[in-house]
């Protein structure tokens, strides 16, 4: 068996002119596994960070929303008319999503790629798919393509996290696990480069 990719963190160059720390954050979560964390996250981050899902239903094209957490989603619109507003008056993007998949793989890619052009330091929280569903080589060449584009990545493996919860646990858990470690970590790291 493979071993997983290295899971790195780096500090992104401050950009010239740009406030240290992290300034104006949003994040925006991609595809199914981006969508549920984005709706888990709402109402457990500081109310000044914005929080986006991209997503497609079946023969749509790809929509944005802003997500709220007293209320119902907005839709933005689709992908090409939403994503500038997503990136406007931003100095961070969070991305979060599942890799190995179809959306949140090549979609994680393009919006790495639209931050980079627009200055913006970018962090990504991923998680690999389960052996069992024989996507591990796509996720793997996805964090491999992120690293070297330069962003942060953090990779959760979901066989790691079952075994490290004992092999028997139901998925919810697993994934409600996985949930409360996000939201921690992106408290931390918010509170620790003071986001505005």
């Amino acid at each position: 068996m493979d071993t997983l990719p290295e899971i790195f963190i780096q500090r992104p160059q401050q950009a010239e002119g740009k406030p240290a720390g992290l300034g104006r954050v949003h994040i925006i979560g991609i595809g199914g596994k981006g969508r549920c964390d984005i709706n888990y996250l709402a109402g457990k981050l500081p109310p000044t960070i914005a929080l986006f899902t991209m997503d497609q239903d079946p023969m749509q094209p790809i929509q944005v929303w802003r997500n709220h957490p007293a209320a119902e989603p907005t839709l933005l619109g689709d992908k090409e008319e939403a994503l500038p507003q997503v990136l406007s008056g931003i100095d961070t993007l969070f991305i979060v999503t599942g890799l190995g998949g179809g959306l949140g793989t090549e979609e994680t890619l393009s919006l790495v790629k639209a931050a980079n052009s627009a200055q913006l330091q970018t962090h990504v929280f991923t998680s690999f798919p389960f052996e069992f569903e024989g996507r591990i080589a796509k996720a793997r060449k996805a964090v491999n393509s992120l690293k070297e584009l330069g962003v942060p990545c953090q990779v959760q493996d979901n066989d790691m996290l079952m075994r490290l919860l004992g092999g028997n646990c139901r998925l919810n858990k697993a994934f409600d696990t996985q949930r409360e470690w996000l939201a921690g970590n992106l408290n931390r790291l918010l509170e620790a480069g003071q986001a505005r």
